[in-house]
């Protein structure tokens, strides 16, 4: 190929750049786009070769997830008996795997606000290695089988079940060298209960959950570089240490067993209250003890909408889209775990095991390395880089490649008198910065500037026109601010150029270093948090200044060339290219300054800005949108949770500039096709998004629903307390309670007297709780209180002491209930369940009256819950608590309330309210539980 064809495609030319930057960024786009739906289930030949099977998993799936399961139902009794049998199928003939019916272990435990006893029924499978391994040297494997009482668990956590059965058989067929165990435990929705009775086993675990509706297993979060470094075998692997910075500072307010197995053996509330949580736990949510171990935490978090309803089911994934989820966790816990089991690990934990940083690439390579190595890059890169560049600086002044400094003078901006009887004024200030600006420097600043403006604005306009329509149309309200970035820096440098020309090598060498410079501002701020707050998720911006050094270098050594090759170029055959400045005839040639010449031949050099572009833009670019992509994955639909609506938009925002940055040195050479075509995606874009609903049936508003039965005072002569009324609550997001209560018709006569009240922040900031009472025909029932509105629990307390107390309570046709301390706080409890008056157990061994289980509150901690849950049906709960209580206080008297919960479904209670709401709400609104129970009966006392 001839040097001119070359020139012609590759040269720093309007059609060239055109084509390469955008086939450059529709490629990354693309292949993110593809990436998120995860791999395709393989052939049969595949899965059997790994030892997996689709089909089976898919089939279990279906058993599990027919309807909801929380632990207080029956449905639970049945999906637990069915692992039961499989695990058990899969033990049969092989003596090292035993599987261990859970029904003795009870645990007594702080749960934040709330002090919890709880009788575990988890279901555990060990696999013995064949190395001669201890405890410290296990690994276990966590997922819960339990669901909320409004959604069939499909993603959470059923899919996580089936791929932990579906390791447990290929084991059964490959025993690995180091002891596995499977902990398939139940309670994890109600307060992660099912970790706590199993949270002590072995020194490494692997935690898989459910916090979105199908989609790909992300790795959140890892407490060691050491785990962390097995995830590499991987085939799909989706991560980011960015998941790990938002859940740890609270930007995710969810919380996942790997809190409990993470968190510190001992309790130690000093160091709780002088916020010196060891580094393996959590900063925020569980703030308990818990195993010690390290580990990781692997969860699905796409299509937030569905979660913890009705369309967390097989059905609601879309056509495929279970089978597809369910494969790539299988293949994940798989590899990951086949690698893990068969590697020689340090005996013993350790608490001292440093942390990684991790990112990702197309979801193909998992880039992991020690925190440590990012400190040391920050560390080297603030401090090498202006050296480096100083010395370039030097290397080209030499050169005379920057003739504008050498010919700058202050008489040239100044009016025509002795620059010393004249004093500098603002006047020859705006002088000297035009100046510098006609000449290259300041135009990217100032299209900075007008950049962040324009985001800005955006993001203001969203929030007053119609600010919860992220939620629904994430793809346009993403195009809107992708397109509004191209046009912020694309329009101002383009008209810079168009209204005072230089050669267009020129501009791309000075936004260049203007870039770098921006970079090293960021690698300072980045520097800051990574030592004093311990933020891992921005290493994308020592990446990003490390290859715009690289191509500032490329730019200085592409000058250097270009000065070698003057001499050898006649000025009249390299003319400036045609524009509306250049004169319609031929000019005879001119005098031209070796400089302008080496510009020109910058210009038609084949190679060296590509080179530039690539390295300048390609890390920065894959890094930031496949952060992009996972933002707009995940927070948009958290908004209806209670989730800050800024939280959302202002990333995207933020995340599109950045992504666009890399394209300012080049933009100006971009074809102004291009930049039509991009204002007309952002006019479309983003009326669409101004304009449509931001709820749809796609994409459904979460409403949380709970129903309150208030029963009369307990006291020694009414251990039944009689039902005086029952409440109707939606806790729904601003703007949206009193249309959505309007739509019920057991609200309207409450709403014609006044009795609708809506207070705002209740149940969580950014929610508002609407609540009325509803007529006798709505009122729930159970399967024992049919026809006796009293026979919802049996209760009865005494003071045992001044400041000790003992409740004994049992609920009808339930497992769980709490006892509320009002007045005091509660200081120390101890709780046991006997056998009550009706019901059966889930196993005949546990029907025996349970051993005492006691804690401890600690002093720093103020506790007015406790709540109870036992593993049979028909159990009365025994419990002495000691009450804080100084000498003023003795005397008084000691207040509270009993409370029993039930949820909906064969053995619960049924709730017309609920069914009510199911009927009359809009189609675009999904119902989920505001709390343990949908059903609460609660009745005070004073003792």
């Amino acid at each position: 190929m001839s040097t001119s064809v070359l020139q012609a495609i590759f040269s720093f030319r309007t059609g060239s750049t055109t084509a390469i930057a955008s086939l450059f960024y529709l490629a990354i786009f693309t292949s993110l786009y593809i990436t998120q739906y995860g791999p395709s289930v393989p052939s049969l030949h595949r899965q059997h070769a790994l030892g997996l099977s689709v089909e089976h998993a898919y089939r279990d799936l279906h058993l599990i997830a027919e309807r909801p399961h929380p632990y207080n139902s029956r449905q639970n009794d049945v999906v637990r008996n069915f692992l039961l049998r499989r695990l058990r199928e899969i033990g049969r003939g092989h003596d090292f795997i035993h599987v261990e019916d859970d029904i003795k272990t009870n645990a007594a435990f702080l749960n934040g606000p709330r002090a919890v006893y709880f009788q575990g029924t988890n279901i555990l499978v060990k696999v013995d290695g064949t190395d001669n391994t201890t405890k410290d040297d296990g690994v276990l494997f966590s997922a819960h089988f339990d669901s909320v009482s409004t959604a069939p668990g499909a993603t959470d956590d059923g899919m996580s079940v089936l791929a932990l059965i579906q390791m447990i058989s290929v084991l059964s067929r490959n025993r690995p060298r180091r002891t596995a165990v499977f902990n398939i435990n139940n309670g994890e929705e109600d307060g992660l209960h099912g970790a706590h009775a199993s949270s002590n086993l072995t020194s490494t675990f692997l935690n898989f959950e459910g916090a979105g509706s199908g989609g790909r297993p992300f790795l959140f979060r890892s407490t060691s570089y050491d785990v962390l470094k097995d995830f590499r075998s991987a085939p799909h692997i989706h991560a980011d240490a960015l998941s790990q910075d938002a859940w740890d500072r609270g930007v995710i307010r969810s919380d996942t067993d790997y809190s409990v197995y993470s968190a510190p053996r001992i309790w130690d509330a000093s160091r709780l209250a002088e916020n010196k949580m060891p580094p393996n736990a959590t900063g925020h949510g569980y703030q308990g003890y818990g195993g010690g171990m390290q580990g990781a935490d692997v969860a699905f978090y796409t299509t937030r909408s569905r979660y913890h309803t009705m369309d967390d089911s097989i059905r609601g994934m879309g056509d495929g889209g279970a089978e597809r989820s369910l494969w790539a966790l299988m293949e994940l816990v798989r590899t990951v775990g086949n690698k893990i089991l068969n590697i020689r690990s340090k005996s013993g934990p350790s608490d001292e095991n440093e942390r990684g940083v991790y990112f990702e690439l197309f979801g193909v390579y998992l880039v992991a390395f020690r925190f440590r190595v990012l400190v040391v890059a920050e560390m080297v890169l603030i401090a090498m880089g202006p050296i480096l560049f100083a010395c370039l600086g030097l290397l080209t002044l030499t050169q005379q490649h920057v003739e504008f400094i050498s010919r700058l003078s202050l008489s040239s901006l100044i009016p025509s008198r002795t620059t010393a009887n004249y004093p500098i004024t603002w006047a020859t200030f705006t002088n000297l910065m035009a100046h510098l600006c006609f000449r290259g420097y300041g135009r990217f600043w100032l299209a900075l500037i007008l950049g962040t403006g324009a985001q800005v604005g955006l993001v203001v306009g969203f929030l007053r026109l119609n600010r919860n329509t992220v939620h629904a149309h994430t793809v346009a309200t993403s195009l809107s601010a992708l397109t509004l970035a191209y046009l912020s820096l694309a329009i101002p440098l383009q008209r810079a150029q168009r209204i005072r020309p230089i050669p267009a090598s020129k501009q791309r060498s000075v936004i260049l270093i203007e870039l770098y410079t921006l970079t090293w501002i960021f690698l300072v701020g980045a520097t800051i948090l990574t030592r004093q707050v311990g933020v891992a998720g921005l290493s994308w911006i020592p990446l990003w200044n490390a290859s715009l050094l690289v191509a500032v270098v490329l730019s200085v050594f592409e000058s250097l060339m270009g000065t070698r090759q003057v001499n050898t170029v006649d000025p009249r055959e390299e003319g400036v290219e045609a524009s509306e400045t250049t004169p319609l005839l031929q000019q005879p040639a001119r005098p031209t300054n070796s400089s302008v010449l080496g510009d020109r031949i910058k210009d038609s050099a084949p190679f060296w800005w590509i080179f530039q572009f690539l390295f300048s833009a390609a890390a920065p670019v894959v890094n930031l949108a496949t952060i992009f992509f996972i933002w707009i994955s995940a927070l948009p639909q958290t908004i209806p949770d209670g989730g800050s609506v800024g939280t959302v938009y202002v990333p995207i925002s933020l995340l599109s500039f950045l992504i666009v940055l890399p394209l300012a040195p080049f933009v100006h050479k971009v074809h102004r096709v291009l930049t039509i075509l991009m204002l007309v995606v952002f006019i479309t874009s983003t009326a669409y998004a101004w304009l449509a609903p931001p709820f749809n049936t796609g994409a459904r508003l979460k409403v949380f629903f709970a129903h309150e039965v208030e029963l009369t005072n307990m006291t020694k002569a009414t251990p039944r307390p009689q039902l005086m009324r029952a409440v109707t609550q939606l806790h729904v997001i601003e703007g949206y309670g009193s249309r959505l209560v309007a739509a019920l018709p057991s609200s309207w006569d409450g709403a014609d007297n006044g009795d609708v009240q809506c207070e705002a922040g209740k149940l969580r900031p950014r929610l508002t709780t609407c609540a009325w009472a509803v007529p006798p025909a709505l009122y729930p029932s159970t399967r024992g209180a049919r026809g006796d509105k009293g026979a919802w629990l049996v209760a009865n307390a005494a003071r045992l002491g001044p400041t000790s107390l003992r409740v004994e309570i049992e609920g009808v046709e339930t497992r769980s209930c709490r006892i509320y301390v009002d007045s005091h706080g509660i200081r120390r409890y101890r709780a046991r369940t006997r056998q009550g008056g009706g019901g059966r157990e889930i196993s005949e061994s546990s029907s025996a009256q349970a051993a005492w289980s006691r804690f401890e509150v600690p002093a720093e901690e103020e506790v007015h819950l406790l709540t109870l849950w036992a593993r049979g049906w028909g159990s009365r709960f025994e419990v002495e608590l000691d009450v804080d209580a100084d000498a003023e206080e003795v005397a008084e008297a000691i207040t509270g309330r009993v409370s029993c919960l039930w949820n909906d479904g064969p053995g619960g209670a049924r709730i017309p309210a609920l069914e009510e709401a199911r009927r009359f709400l809009p189609e675009w609104v999904a119902i989920s539980k505001a709390a343990d129970g949908l059903v609460e009966a609660v009745s005070g006392f004073a003792l």
